[in-house]
């Protein structure tokens, strides 16, 4: 196939060519913004005039790479002698692609309820022509457009949850990745938007548009060893591939280096080994489809801190040569032997491949810890860590828990339990100060990297976390008195503890915890449920004397002034954790009325709601009871002075 650079439409390009998506190639990334950018280009596109849709790269099968690697045996039929049909990797256009062919699906299936023919088109024809057809007198289905890998969850996605095809999907687990979401969401935003439109003429002009007039320049391409390093450039031209998809290309790209010292069969494994594990990263990266899709490269960053070194100036050989800006076919044309090099030999990278693989649900854990097989208080340790609590910061400790998480099978439960105390207690501790010391990070790094070679035990780990607390403790509760006191002195709505929110809010629910566990109750859900059935929910603080007047109020603290008023307002004994739906409807309703209420609510609550008032000896004496608490719970050898100040500032 000749090299060739021309504006064509789908009409033309869906002309005897079956197209896959590559296996090195990064998952449907398009959400929102572009979906609503692609919508509006078709409505704004004046009858008769064309739209440059932009650059679609092909490249071209040659017959022998026509085998089951890239097309099934139900796809074969389709490029048999005789056929003319073509196979094409799309090097780049995937994306506009695969959204054009979804929302041709949705107004397939608009048209297929409607009416049977579209501007003179039968619609089976329509199917036939962009999405599948069926062989003759058998029941070989050929998928017009697809992916090369049929394990990769994105091509059952498209078969039968899009197209709607019967059949048994190729996989039983790891169905749903953030790239399946996308093509879900992608379907619902053009079936919402078909919905919109009551006009059957309106949405032939729609398909129109899309198929006659969406006009792509199409460019093909017939070098091997460009076809990767093209990838990497013009994808970098849409929407930025993530380290994590050009270090998936990058490899697989040197597994088409190897000389003769490895065979093809070893060659082939090992690019399935990729793909293999590239799929185990992206399903768990993107296993909370409600909520954010964990970044990429902050996995891929966590995982070099472990499996590498610590970041310095001069990064590690591997990773040097992968991620360098200067990586290019033409370079490593001329120096094939590099990939024979020590760092990038065959065993190397498929080991480097298997941690990636086997390290990337601890990675998840670190996020979601609920739905680890720890004990449940590991669980309630580590889950204080995560963002969705928004209480502490893991931090630059991510690289050393993911190590631990590892080898969960190889370390005894109580020390590992000992552990997470020890790292709670250090971040915390480590909450309190001004600032962070500026050897935090090669501390965590260093002690990852160690535990995760075997050069430490966990308990050696564990010694030196509380040590490392033990000498930080005095300056953090010195900084912690000093934050809390500038923060009444500056003329902000938030004082106090109020203003310290995620140490409040730890604080508190810590409590709550001791609370619950006197009570007999120690299981994680159970107390979570508490503030809020939402997953990833931030627990409300209440302000039990409110901040706003009211006569009630007013007449309770009459004759207190009103910066005392705002040190009991904003003190720890005067702010209690709620769910916020029970916070929103208290407001500022008078004590009797908040009484009733936590009545039935958490162990805190319950307790606030045992007092008949709520006074300044009241706020006072819980004050107390809770600083007590923080000073035995963190060991932080508070002096009189200090725990009179932390208790009530005057």
């Amino acid at each position: 196939m000749a090299n060739a650079n021309s504006l064509e439409s789908l009409d033309e390009i869906f002309n005897k060519r079956l197209f896959r998506i590559p296996d090195y190639q990064r998952g449907y990334s398009w959400e929102k913004d572009q979906l609503e950018d692609f919508w509006d280009d078709l409505e704004r596109l004046e009858d008769g005039k064309d739209h440059y849709t932009g650059l679609l790269t092909l490249k071209k099968l040659s017959d022998k790479q026509k085998t089951a690697e890239v097309l099934t045996a139900d796809d074969m039929w389709k490029t048999e002698k005789g056929s003319n049909f073509e196979v094409c990797y799309v090097v780049d256009g995937q994306q506009r692609l695969t959204t054009a062919i979804i929302l041709i699906q949705c107004l397939v299936k608009y048209f297929e309820v409607k009416q049977e023919y579209v501007l003179n088109q039968r619609v089976e024809d329509i199917v036939k022509k962009y999405l599948y057809d069926t062989k003759p007198n058998a029941n070989n289905i050929a998928y017009i457009f697809g992916c090369e890998d049929t394990t990769d969850p994105s091509y059952d996605y498209l078969r039968f949850k899009i197209f709607k095809c019967a059949g048994k999907p190729s996989h039983n687990q790891n169905s749903e990745t953030y790239y399946t979401n996308n093509l879900k969401e992608a379907v619902k935003f053009f079936t919402d938007k078909i919905a919109e439109i009551k006009s059957a003429s309106e949405l032939e002009d729609i398909y129109e548009k899309l198929t006659a007039h969406m006009k792509f320049n199409l460019y093909e391409i017939d070098n091997e060893l460009d076809e990767y390093v093209s990838f990497e450039t013009m994808n970098n031209r849409g929407k930025k591939l993530s380290n994590l998809e050009l270090l998936k290309n990058r490899l697989i790209y040197l597994t088409t280096l190897f000389d003769d010292t490895y065979a093809d069969d070893e060659r082939n494994n090992l690019r399935k080994e990729i793909n293999r594990a590239w799929k185990e990263i992206y399903f768990w990266l993107g296993k909370e489809t409600d909520s954010h899709h964990l970044s990429d490269d902050d996995f891929l960053r966590q995982h070099w801190i472990i499996y590498f070194k610590i970041p310095a100036k001069k990064a590690d050989e591997l990773m040097d040569f992968l991620m360098n800006k200067t990586f290019s076919a033409k370079k490593l044309k001329k120096n094939k032997h590099a990939v024979a090099k020590d760092k990038t030999t065959y065993e190397n990278i498929r080991n480097y491949v298997t941690s990636l693989h086997d390290f990337v649900k601890f990675y998840y854990y670190t996020f979601y810890p609920l739905d680890s097989s720890l004990p449940d208080t590991d669980k309630r340790l580590l889950d204080s860590l995560t963002p969705s609590s928004g209480r502490l910061n893991l931090g630059a400790f991510r690289p050393l828990l993911m190590t631990v998480l590892h080898k969960e099978d190889a370390v005894d439960s109580s020390e590992r339990t000992d552990f997470f105390k020890a790292l709670e207690r250090l971040i915390f501790i480590h909450s309190l100060q001004k600032s962070t010391r500026s050897d935090f990070g090669s501390f965590t790094y260093e002690h990852a990297q160690n535990f995760y070679k075997g050069k430490m035990s966990l308990k050696a780990v564990t010694d030196d976390l509380k040590c490392r607390a033990d000498e930080d403790v005095s300056k953090s509760v010195k900084d912690f008195i000093e934050r809390l006191a500038e923060s009444f002195d500056k003329k902000e709505k938030e004082k106090g503890y109020y203003k310290f929110k995620e140490i409040l809010r730890h604080v508190l629910y810590e409590y709550e915890c001791k609370l619950a566990a006197e009570e007999g109750i120690n299981k994680i859900t159970d107390v979570k449920e508490l503030f809020s059935n939402d997953r990833g929910a931030k627990i409300s603080i209440e302000h039990i004397f409110p901040q706003t007047s009211k006569p009630y109020w007013d007449k309770i603290f009459d004759g207190v002034d009103d910066d005392q008023k705002c040190f009991l307002q904003n003190s720890l004994g005067n702010l209690l954790l709620l769910s916020q739906k029970i916070n929103s409807s208290l407001q500022n309703s008078a004590y009797p009325e908040k009484k009733a209420r936590y009545k039935k609510n958490s162990h805190s609550a319950i307790e606030v709601s045992n007092n008949s008032q709520w006074t300044a000896a009241e706020i006072i004496a819980r004050s107390e009871k809770l600083v007590d608490f923080m000073n035995i719970r963190w060991f932080l050898n508070l002096n009189d002075t200090q725990k009179k100040f932390l208790i009530h500032f005057s």
